[in-house]
């Protein structure tokens, strides 16, 4: 009996890694942001896992954290390939003339795994 547990513990853990394997996340921001401070960013996660847990989206300016916006599998039908277009719109005073914006992903599927990424765009005013 004690035998079949643990044969049974260690298929269990071998598929949890052969599903959890691959977990993938991609974005498509933009170069350049102008005066209308409003920008769309195409993201996409995907993992060979049952779902999609989590995804966090960090918008850095110039290096200092701004904000943080978290999509979780409570406020949205997650399954194991998520795409969302997401419009992000600065407010004036958050952004100077040629600042550097950084925007960072980090996604957690199912069983744990964490994809991240990251983009970068920057400010010109006219």
């Amino acid at each position: 009996m004690i035998i079949f547990l643990i044969l049974l513990f260690l298929t269990q853990e071998i598929l949890k890694k052969e599903i959890s394997g691959n977990h993938e996340i991609s974005v498509i921001c933009p170069q350049t942001i102008t005066d209308s401070l409003e920008f769309t960013i195409s993201f996409s996660a995907v993992t060979e896992s049952e779902y999609i847990e989590n995804i966090d989206i960090v918008l850095l300016v110039d290096e200092e954290r701004k904000e943080k916006l978290s999509i979780t599998r409570k406020n949205y039908q997650m399954n194991n390939n998520f795409k969302k277009d997401l419009k992000i719109k600065l407010e004036s005073g958050q952004v100077e003339n040629m600042s550097n914006i950084l925007i960072k992903f980090t996604s957690r599927d199912k069983y744990g795994q964490i994809a991240k990424t990251s983009c970068t765009a920057q400010f010109i005013s006219s």
